[in-house]
């Protein structure tokens, strides 16, 4: 490939966090279930469309508990590419004390995010992150919020 087209084809690419719970819930080609379908669908639309996924140590452990057959072998095939990004995590004490004394968060919303905080300080790692893919579309919006 001509590199003014490797250059094309990668200037819209995007550094992604995926969810382990993402990575579980993929199905195999053949799979109909709309969930496992979709979460395939998604995985298959980042490694073709050139986006990078971050990764830190807790969610490389993460996806190694939880992936599905069909994710392995996507994430098998991203290293292969050179498509995975492995970064330290940001402390981000900081993100969770404005958390939590947040108004605009309920407690339920509290937790998720403060369970999944891991993904947030992977996106806040250099070099910094723009989207986070969590299974769940209701806690898109905490985890989005704590992350600008």
């Amino acid at each position: 490939m001509p590199k003014a087209e490797r250059r094309a084809r990668t200037s819209g690419s995007k550094r992604l966090v995926v969810d382990a719970s993402v990575l579980r819930a993929a199905g195999a080609a053949e799979s109909v279930h709309p969930v496992g379908a979709r979460c395939r669908d998604m995985l298959m639309v980042i490694r073709k469309a050139d986006h990078r996924i971050v990764v830190t140590d807790e969610i490389s452990e993460e996806w190694n508990r939880h992936a599905s057959g069909f994710a392995r072998s996507w994430r098998v095939s991203m290293e292969t590419r050179g498509k995975t990004i492995k970064v330290r995590p940001t402390d981000c004490a900081d993100v969770l004390t404005i958390l939590r004394n947040s108004k605009n968060f309920s407690a339920p919303q509290t937790a998720i995010v403060e369970k999944d905080i891991h993904l947030v300080a992977a996106a806040l790692s250099p070099p910094r992150v723009r989207r986070i893919k969590p299974f769940c579309h209701w806690m898109n919006a905490p985890v989005s919020s704590c992350a600008r």
